[in-house]
Formats: structure tokens, sequence, C-alpha cells
């Protein structure tokens, strides 16, 4: 066996020797092994039962952190260059294994055992988790995903150079637009009307971002009743996990009110679809809720008051879309229970978000002043005029909070704590510069035309004044609350899985809503999200280490696989010499 000291290209310092066939002309009489409590004996060289098989030498010595001749395929690509610079990164952090230096360690950093704390919240400042992150915590292997989410940086720049990952984005992109072209006509819109009216909108903010999201699932999901033909896609979700105990919460003017006691858990639903309880036919649209006077507070009043019926007679499935790249399923089990969970809190958030409207209010209005917003404070008024331009629905319901009119939800109405002024005047200006005429797409025709309307400033010029009732975010927190509560009633226990290759749907998957399954997983990766608990790896299965590590970025610098793997290895010649040993015995006799 030849000595080697050397430093592999992640930065660990081990002293490597290699082991050469016995049958190596170059060796002398003698040749040295050394064995783990770092003693040397010397072995003859013709004692045969001594020394390692040629096989046993080659797939040593075949092992990537023993090849210090040549650097990986992708070294010189930006990929393998971001890959270098990630497992680098891990090893600062987590270091190595006490018990195997070469190796990056299986535990928690030292001064960041609580991933939530010291990484979400100290340093991304993030006051919140997600559905997803949750979910991939358990769906592969634990130390990859926290090797992953420690190094998060790097980690999304090495998932945006995946096709895989671009295809599937692209995939979900296509299905919100085919259902939702609003979304793009109103981009387009703000990209033109701002430039040409010379008004600035903070498009960056948060504030911009949560109003975004906010007034896109209220009309989202009316849309699912009117003119979405019986599906909502992207829909925002949340629900609330206590820091302490792991359990999700139920009630949070008992329980998890502070941003000490809770943690957000925030998700976008994938697909909605509204279907009949019997037959499962999408129902593609509710009897009276096509007029062209129709506004927001028209057709929840509507809705809220066909509840009872709708729940008799109807259904919404939650659906989460999986692409792949081959029209095959996954046949990791844990990835699959990790697909079904992610849909089960869906599920819970909207059930929970349908318990109470009043609670659903101040759920929401936590959500954004955990974000650091102010739910008092007017929304900025250009922000106001694009959404009014572009949604006649919101236009319509407008004139609730212009004239002083009470909206019909009660915590809202009775809100004493308004800011006094809301002033669109301002806008009277436009009227006197140029053009007043826009045009915004609409949805394309069969003919692949792309129709547009016309709107005119002139034809708004009602708002253009001082407002008896400014509009803030509770507002929209009402409306969410309202429409929530209807969606959320009427939401099945049959949850479904969606799967894709290309545009192709080529399976679904239906199973049941298993609450006891998802109060223990919910328990359980909090546990470690925390702090309660280590990382948990895989089982030290040689099947699981050949199936989960095949294509892990971690596999040549994890100590977990490394001490196992050899573990295993010692276990089979070591019964491998029972089993010779007992047919010579049964031989002998």
């Amino acid at each position: 066996m030849l000595n080697r000291a050397i430093t592999n290209k992640y930065g660990f310092s081990f002293h490597l020797r290699r082991f050469v066939h016995s049958n190596d002309k170059s060796l002398d009489e003698l040749s040295t092994f050394s064995l783990k409590n770092s003693h040397t004996h010397d072995v003859s060289v013709g004692d045969s039962s001594s020394v390692l098989s040629d096989s046993d030498i080659d797939k040593i010595n075949n092992l990537a952190f023993c090849d210090y001749t040549s650097a990986p395929k992708e070294a010189n690509t930006k990929e393998g260059t971001l890959l270098d610079e990630k497992l680098a990164n891990v090893k600062n952090l987590f270091g190595a294994d006490p018990e195997n230096r070469a190796f990056v360690n299986y535990k928690l950093p030292q001064g960041l055992k609580n991933p939530y704390i010291d990484i979400q919240l100290n340093q991304l400042k993030r006051k919140r988790l997600s559905v997803t992150q949750l979910c991939t915590t358990q769906n592969w292997c634990e130390l990859r995903n926290f090797y992953d989410f420690y190094s998060q940086n790097l980690s999304s720049q090495l998932l945006d150079l995946k096709f895989q990952i671009q295809k599937g984005k692209k995939i979900h992109k296509s299905l919100e637009d085919e259902t939702h072209p609003e979304l793009n006509q109103y981009n387009s819109f703000v990209q033109d009307f701002l430039p040409l009216t010379n008004l600035a909108m903070d498009i960056d903010s948060d504030m911009n971002t949560l109003l975004d999201n906010w007034c896109s699932s209220i009309s989202r999901l009316i849309s699912l009743f009117t003119s979405g033909g019986g599906h909502s896609r992207e829909i925002i979700c949340h629900g609330f996990i206590n820091i302490q105990n792991g359990k999700l919460v139920r009630d949070l003017t008992k329980d998890g009110n502070t941003s000490e006691e809770s943690v957000i858990i925030s998700g976008i639903i994938d697909h909605l679809t509204f279907r009949n309880k019997r037959n499962h036919q999408v129902q593609k649209r509710t009897t009276g809720l096509d007029r062209e006077d129709q506004s927001w507070d028209s057709i929840l009043a509507k809705l809220l008051s066909d509840l009872p019926t709708l729940k008799s007679n109807n259904e919404i499935v939650i659906s989460d879309i999986k692409t792949r790249s081959v029209p095959k399923m996954p046949s990791i089990e844990s990835v699959v229970q990790s697909s079904k969970l992610q849909t089960m809190y869906y599920k819970y958030f909207l059930s929970h978000l349908s318990q109470d409207m009043t609670q659903t209010y101040h759920s929401f209005l936590i959500n954004a002043q955990r974000r650091g917003l102010d739910v008092d404070a007017p929304i900025d008024s250009t922000k106001i005029l694009t959404f009014i331009l572009t949604n006649p629905l919101f236009a319509n319901d407008m004139d609730h909070l212009l004239d002083g009119k009470p909206i019909h939800f009660a915590p809202f109405d009775n809100d004493t704590k308004k800011p006094s002024t809301f002033d669109m005047t301002a806008f009277n200006n436009l009227l006197d510069q140029g053009s007043t005429s826009f045009t915004i797409p609409t949805e394309q025709e069969e003919d692949d035309l792309e129709p547009t309307k016309c709107i005119s400033l002139q034809d708004y010029k009602r708002f253009y004044t001082k407002w008896k009732t400014p509009i803030t975010l509770k507002y929209f927190a009402a409306r969410l609350s309202q429409i929530y509560y209807i969606v959320g009633n009427l939401v099945s226990n049959d949850l479904m899985i969606e799967y894709y290759y290309h545009n192709d749907n080529f399976h679904n998957t239906i199973f049941p809503y298993d609450p006891v399954k998802l109060e223990k997983h919910a328990h359980d990766v909090a546990m470690v999200w925390f702090g309660h608990r280590d990382m948990n790896p895989i089982e030290p299965v040689q099947k699981k280490f050949n199936l989960y590590c095949k294509y892990c970025d971690y596999k040549h610098v994890c100590s977990w696989k490394n001490k196992n793997e050899l573990k295993l290895a010692d276990l089979g010649k070591e019964l491998q010499k029972i089993i010779l040993d007992s047919n010579q015995h049964n031989l002998s006799s």
C-alpha cells in the first residue's frame, strides 16, 4: 500500500493510502496495510487470506474521494464551479466529521442549530416558512435538504441551471396563463400606462407584491364560479405552526398569536377544480353571477346566500401539479408521500380559513403585519387606479368606499381605526394631459388574434376625489375572508396530484385527506426546523444509498454514506467468512 497525503478539492485534508493489487511486481516481499486502530501490520504478499481481492481494491481505488488525479467532468462549467463553491461552503459551515475527517459532518452546525431562527429569520430575513420547505425536508434525505438550505444562494443558482426545473416552471406558467390571462394583461397595461401618464409606482416593494397576491387571489377564486370555467390556479393560502410543540395552530386568539409563539406557513395551491359531487363534471359557471353590473360585493353576497345549496351539490378539489422528465410515475415512495402531504397542508389551511370569517380576517392581517406592513396605512393611489382600470368587478366595489358605504363585512365596517383621508383628486390632471384612452389586451379568441378593449380615464372620473372611506390592506383582508370562507366550505376530502410530461397530463392520483398523518408530519419536521432535534439521515441500507445518493451533490463528501457503506462492506465480508467457515465445517464433517 502506497502512502500519499493530499488535500481534496473541497478543502478536506486526509492521509490517503492507495491499495495495490497482490500481483503488483513493484512490491517487495512485504506490504503494509492500515487498520482502524492506526497500527500497521506486515503481511506476506503470498498469504492470500490477508490480501484484498483485485475486485475489492478496484472498488476502493475508484471511489471519488480517492481520485486525486482528475477533477469532475463538469469542473470547468458554470454548474461545476457553483457545485464546487457549494460543497466548500457546506464543508465550512458543517465542518468535518470528528470521526471521519475527510468527510462532511452530519450534525447541524455549532451555533446554527435552529434552521428557522439562525438562517431563515436572521440571515434571509424571512419571517415565515413555506409548505414546500416542510414537505421537502423528508422527501429525499434530510442531510441533503439542509446542506442545500444552509447554502441556499448557491443551491438556488444550481437549480436555475437545471433544464427540468426550468421546464417545470414553464409548464406551470402556461397552465396559469391559460386559465388566468388577466395577470399578463395587467402587467402589460402597467408597463405601458405608467410611462405615458408620468405616474410612478414601486412595483418591487413588499406592499406591492402582497397587494398583487391578495387582489389576484380574490379575483381568481371568484372566477372559479364565474368566468374561469370551473378552474382556478396559483392561489395563496397560509396557516401557523407552534414553535415549541410543532402543532398546527387552530385558533390564533388562544394559541400562537405572537411571532414568538408561532410561525407563518405559506403555500400556493396549483389548481382548484369546482365540480359536481355526484358525476364529477366540472361546473363552468354559477347561475346569476354574469350580470355586467356585478361587483365583488354582489357576487360574494350571492355566493354566501347560496352556500348551503352549493355545498350539497358541489365540491372543490385541490390538486398539486408535478412535472416529470419522463412520462412515468415517481418510483420513490417518500417523494410520492411528500407530494400528498403538500396537498394535505393546502386542504388544512383552506378548511381552517373557512371556519370563521372574523378569525380569517385577523389571520390575513397578522400575516401582513409579520411582513412588516402597516395594515392601516392608505394604499398607493396609483396602484388602486391601475386595479380600477383593469378590473371592472373591483372598480364597481370601490363605489362603496368612495361614498363611505358599508361593504357588508362587520369587522371592517365597524373598525374605527381608519386613516382620515384618501385623496385621488390629483388624477384629474391626467384628463388635461393628451390622450386619456388606453387599450387593454383581453382573452384570445379562436382565431388567435389578440383582441383589445379600450378604456378611458374619463369613464372613471368619479373616483378622482377625496374618498369617504380610505382603502387599506384591511379592505382586501375583508374580501379575502369572505371568499375563503366560501371556497373552504366546499373543499373535498378527495385530493389529487396531477403528473405532467411536457404539456401532457399523463396521470392523476386521487387520495383521501389524512389529518392524523398531516399532524404527525408537521410535528416531526417542526422539531428539526425549530432546533428541537438534529437532522435524520436516511436508513443505512445499501439499497437506499444506491437509490437516494445516486444523483446527490454531496455523495462524495457525505460522512454518513461513507462510514455506513464501509460498515456494510465489512459486514458483508464477515458474513461471507461465516458462510465459508460453515461450508468447510460441513465438508469436514
